[in-house]
């Protein structure tokens, strides 16, 4: 078990967090997780095998709601980052309608001020487009973005090669990697000097 973080865990970045002017959340591993524990990629390459092949949502929801739970800290630390002031980013490897059907069939597509996949700029997250298209999109520079995710290679590599402080949330299949962690979704909150 991994002890909670002391209060000198953030490190030197986290004034700079707390001036933050945008979140930029990753969706799959982040935002829900699998019912049955399956990896966050296994899971999102069905959804989007299901969508591209029978191009229907109704299968998709279908899965999703045998697979997918909501993170139950996720609505609560959105509608205080919308209450704040700071903007909120989706940025994922994924199908750009098949997750904004997603979010609304979740309820919680009105919590995110842009959707930015890999589809939509047709380059992935570790060729860096997706994360500078939505700091365009947010009118916002590096410095002025965290970016939260749940892999290494696709959120914190390509975040650090921008200059963006972000941070890996703690899964079993993240572990031991170089980078600063959250427990919990609603750390963004303290992250931000939030609650």
């Amino acid at each position: 078990m991994i002890a909670r973080p002391s209060k000198d865990f953030y490190g030197p970045s986290r004034t700079c967090c707390e001036m933050a002017k945008a979140v930029f959340l990753d969706a799959d591993g982040v935002l829900w997780g699998s019912v049955s524990g399956l990896h966050p990629e296994i899971v999102r390459n069905k959804i989007i095998d299901l969508y591209l092949l029978n191009n229907d949502m109704k299968l998709v929801t279908q899965y999703v709601d045998q697979e997918l739970k909501l993170d139950p800290k996720l609505i609560p630390v959105l509608k205080t980052l919308r209450n704040n002031g700071v903007k909120v980013a989706l940025v994922s490897n994924h199908i750009q309608e098949c997750l904004v059907a997603l979010l609304e069939h979740f309820g919680i597509r009105q919590y995110f001020d842009v959707v930015v996949t890999s589809s939509l700029v047709q380059a992935k997250k570790e060729e860096l487009v997706p994360f500078k298209y939505a700091m365009f999109q947010l009118g916002v520079g590096k410095k002025d973005v965290i970016v939260v995710g749940d892999s290494y290679e696709r959120d914190i590599l390509p975040s650090r090669q921008l200059g963006i402080d972000a941070y890996l949330l703690r899964t079993d299949y993240n572990l031991n990697k170089d980078s600063n962690y959250l427990l919990s979704l609603s750390e963004i909150t303290a992250l931000l000097g939030l609650g």
